[in-house]
């Protein structure tokens, strides 16, 4: 059974994205962190989400694409793979601002390296852990992007290219924090 977090919350769906100061971050790993046997991992693992869906560009990441799984005895829950994702930055029509944030403002582009080290602290999970794990994403992401659009540009995939570049930009804009709206490059 997988249970998102609205239901594992108790929140209506139409809480799924992150009031202003909502602090979804620590709500989510808070509950992972009671309820998982592996509290401790399922919480790193759910940073570890929202981190990618920072560095990658989706805003999207609400509290009904993160999930929660039953084992099948219904008495030991872990955080579910990661599903729905996608760069929701480069389309012109669609809310930059996150469904999981780091605190403060929502918006993907008013971040800076302290606020989401405060986010982490805020969340009761350890600073440097979560640094390195930000910077070990960052790192590794553009690599990924290239090899998945290398294999779609031999399937003559139009466009791949200038995605690509797009999606490389904006990892690096992320990474350096240096991604301003008046920066902003979009398909």
């Amino acid at each position: 059974h997988q249970e998102d977090f609205c239901q594992a919350c108790s929140l209506p769906s139409s809480l799924k994205y992150e009031p202003t100061d909502g602090s979804y971050l620590n709500l989510v790993t808070s509950r992972a962190s009671r309820y998982c046997s592996n509290g401790f991992g399922e919480s790193q693992l759910l940073l570890s989400y929202v981190l990618f869906d920072y560095l990658v560009g989706n805003c999207d990441n609400h509290l009904k694409n993160y999930s929660l799984l039953y084992d099948s005895s219904w008495l030991d829950l872990r955080v579910a793979p990661l599903y729905d994702v996608l760069n929701t930055t480069i389309y012109r029509s669609l809310s930059t601002e996150m469904g999981v944030s780091f605190g403060g403002s929502r918006s993907i582009y008013g971040l800076d390296r302290a606020s989401v080290e405060h986010a982490i602290r805020e969340a009761h999970l350890p600073v440097k852990i979560g640094m390195s794990e930000f910077d070990a994403i960052a790192e590794t992401l553009p690599d990924a992007i290239r090899n998945v659009c290398a294999e779609l540009s031999d399937e003559s995939t139009p466009g791949i290219d200038e995605l690509a570049e797009l999606l490389l930009d904006g990892v690096e804009k992320r990474r350096s924090f240096d991604f301003r709206a008046d920066n902003v490059r979009t398909f």
